[in-house]
C-alpha cells in the first residue's frame, strides 16, 4: 500500500503543490475533495508534470474542443464518438487513426483542456488534497495523456483566479527578509507585460519585500504575481534578515531590458531549466531513440542558437554568461549521447529509481518531508530551535541521505545547546551532511559556525569561502570571511617580522627580502656597519 500526502489548499496552495511535484518529478494522482468529502477532481501527474485532470463538474469535453476550435466537425464527432465504443478506444485515440486530426493537434488541444481544468482548480482553498505516489487513479491509461508545463501558465493563472489580498497572504513569509531577486525561474513562465516591466525592475537587485512592492506601483498585482512565481520557483534567494540595496528608487527601463534582450533571458532560462532537469535528451531536444544523425542535426542548430557571439553586440554580460554555460553544456550533451557507453549509461540513470517497495515508500514520503522541511526552515529562522528539531526529525528518517536535512536539524541541535558545550558530535554530523551535498551553502555555513564556537577559525576559512562562493551577494558572510583573513594575515605578518628580528629560521618572504626586498637591504645596511 503507498504512503500518501495529504493537507489542504488553505495551508499548501495548489501552485506549492505544482511547483513541488515539477521539481521532485514525481508521479501519480492529486485527489481533491470537497468541504462534504466529495471527490471534487482528480490530476494525474506524469513526471511531475499534470498530464489528466478528471472533474465531474467540467464541461470542456475532448470532443467540444475540438469543435469550437474547427478541428472536426460536429458529424464527424457524432460519427467518432460511436466508432471510438466499437473499437473500445479513447476518442482523441480513435480520431488520430482514423486520420481526422493529426497527433500534434490532439496534443495542442489536449494541453489547451488541461490548462482550463486547471484555471478552475487554482481558486481551491478550503479544499483537502492525497497524493497518491506511483498510482493512477483516473480512467485514463498514461499513453493516452499529456504532461504539461504548468510553471509556463501560472502567471496568468494566478493573474486571473488570485486576488491580491490571497497573494499578499503567502508573500507574507518574506517580509523582514532581504530577497536577491536572481529571476531565474524553474520551467518558462509566460510573462504580460507589465509583469515583464515589473520583474525587470527588480531582477539583479537586493530588497525588502515593502521595498520590491514600492518599484511596482501602478502595477501592483502584477508585482505581486512575480513575486509569488519567483518565490515558488526559485528565483529569489534570502539573504537574511533586513537586508537591502540602500536605494530603492524605481528604475525605468534600459536598453538591456527591452523586450527582445527578456525574450533571450527567458529563452536562456529554460535552457538552462533543462539542463539542471538533467535528461541530456532534452537538454538537445531528441528523443531517446534519436539517432547519430538526428542528435548532431539539433546539437549544431541548438550550438547556432545558444553561441555567444549571438548576443555580444548586446549589452547585457549575465545573458552571455547564460549563452556560455549553455554551449558548454550542449557539448557535454552532445560527447554523451554520441558515444554509445556514455549514452547507455545515462538513459539507465534517468530511467534508474526505486525497484522495491521499501525503497518505493521512501521516495513516496519525499512530498511529506519536504513540506515539513520547508515549515523548519521558517522555524529556524525565527530562531525557534525546538520547533524546528520536532519537525526535522522524521525527515531525516525518511530520506536520511538528503544532506540539507541533516545539516538543518544538526544547526537547530546545536542552538539548544548551553554555551560552551562540546561541540564535536555536530561538527561530525555537519560533515557528513557536506559529503552528501558539498555544494549546500547553508550546510557550508553551519558548519563555519560550528568551527568558529569551537576554536577552529582557520579551519572555517574554507567553508566560507564556499558559501560566499554559492552565494556572492551575502554582504555578511563576505564581511565576516574577510575579517577572519585579515587576522590571520596579520598574524603571519608580525610571525614573519618576530622570526626575522630573532634570527630565526627563514620563510620564503624572508629569502625573497634578502635577495633583494626592503628587509634584504636593511640586513645588507646593517651588515657593513658593523
Amino acid at each position: 500500500m503507498s504512503s500518501q500526502a495529504t493537507g489542504t489548499f488553505s495551508k499548501t496552495p495548489l501552485p506549492q503543490v505544482l511547483v513541488f511535484l515539477r521539481r521532485h518529478r514525481l508521479d501519480g494522482t492529486l485527489v481533491i475533495e470537497n468541504a462534504r468529502g466529495e471527490d471534487a477532481g482528480r490530476v494525474h501527474f506524469v513526471g511531475g508534470l499534470p498530464a489528466c485532470i478528471e472533474m465531474k463538474s467540467a464541461t470542456d469535453r475532448l470532443g467540444e474542443l475540438l469543435v469550437i476550435r474547427g478541428l472536426i466537425s460536429a458529424k464527424t464527432l457524432a460519427s467518432s464518438l460511436k466508432g471510438m465504443k466499437e473499437r473500445g478506444l479513447r476518442l482523441g485515440r480513435y480520431l488520430v487513426e482514423e486520420g481526422h486530426i493529426g497527433d500534434q493537434d490532439l496534443r495542442n488541444v489536449m494541453e489547451f483542456q488541461i490548462e482550463r481544468r486547471l484555471a478552475l482548480l487554482y481558486p481551491l482553498s478550503d479544499e483537502a488534497f492525497t497524493f497518491n505516489p506511483g498510482e493512477n487513479l483516473t480512467t485514463f491509461l498514461e499513453e493516452d495523456m499529456t504532461p504539461v508545463d504548468p510553471m509556463h501558465s501560472m502567471p496568468r493563472m494566478l493573474r486571473d483566479t488570485w486576488s491580491e489580498s490571497r497573494l499578499d497572504g503567502q508573500l507574507e513569509r518574506l517580509r523582514g527578509q532581504g530577497l536577491l531577486v536572481t529571476g531565474i525561474v524553474e520551467g518558462d513562465p509566460y510573462w504580460y507585460d507589465d509583469e515583464r516591466e515589473a520583474l525587470a525592475s527588480i531582477e539583479g537587485r537586493t530588497l525588502m519585500l515593502d521595498e520590491a512592492m514600492s518599484l511596482g506601483a501602478g502595477r501592483g498585482h502584477a508585482m505581486r504575481v512575480v513575486l509569488y512565481v519567483l518565490m515558488l520557483g526559485g528565483g529569489i534567494e534570502i539573504t537574511g534578515p533586513g537586508k537591502a540595496d540602500d536605494h530603492v528608487e524605481p528604475r525605468p527601463l534600459q536598453p538591456a531590458q527591452d523586450p527582445r534582450i527578456l525574450d533571450l533571458k527567458q529563452a536562456a532560462r529554460r535552457k538552462l531549466a533543462q539542463i539542471e532537469h538533467g535528461n541530456l535528451f532534452a537538454v538537445l531536444e531528441v528523443t531517446e531513440e534519436a539517432d547519430l544523425e538526428n542528435i548532431r542535426a539539433s546539437y549544431i542548430g541548438l550550438v547556432k542558437k545558444f553561441h555567444p557571439d549571438t548576443v555580444s553586440g548586446l549589452d547585457d554580460e549575465s545573458l552571455r554568461d547564460d549563452y556560455l554555460a549553455i554551449s558548454t553544456k550542449l557539448r557535454e550533451a552532445f560527447d554523451t549521447l554520441t558515444d554509445p557507453e556514455k549514452r547507455a549509461s545515462h538513459i539507465e540513470s534517468i530511467r534508474g529509481g526505486p525497484t522495491d517497495l521499501e525503497e518505493q515508500a521512501i521516495v513516496q514520503q519525499v512530498l511529506n518531508a519536504e513540506i515539513e522541511f520547508q515549515k523548519a526552515s521558517i522555524l529556524a529562522r525565527k530562531k525557534k530551535w525546538k520547533e524546528a528539531c520536532d519537525l526535522l526529525r522524521p525527515g531525516v528518517e525518511a530520506a536520511p541521505e538528503n544532506g540539507e536535512y541533516l545539516a538543518l536539524l544538526a544547526w537547530a541541535k546545536a542552538n539548544l545547546l548551553a554555551a560552551g558545550s562540546d561541540l564535536t558530535e555536530t561538527e561530525a554530523t555537519l560533515r557528513r551532511a557536506l559529503s552528501m551535498a558539498p555544494r549546500s551553502e547553508k550546510a557550508n555555513y553551519y558548519l563555519a559556525q560550528i568551527l568558529k564556537r569551537s576554536g577552529k577559525e582557520r579551519e572555517a576559512l574554507p567553508y566560507l569561502r564556499e558559501v560566499v562562493s554559492q552565494n556572492p551577494h551575502n554582504i555578511d558572510i563576505k564581511r565576516e570571511l574577510r575579517i577572519l583573513e585579515m587576522r590571520f594575515e596579520e598574524k603571519e605578518k608580525k610571525g614573519r617580522l618576530l622570526g626575522a628580528l630573532k634570527g630565526g629560521e627563514k620563510t620564503h618572504d624572508d629569502e625573497q627580502d634578502e635577495s633583494g626586498g626592503t628587509l634584504g637591504k636593511l640586513r645588507r645596511m646593517l651588515t657593513k656597519k658593523l
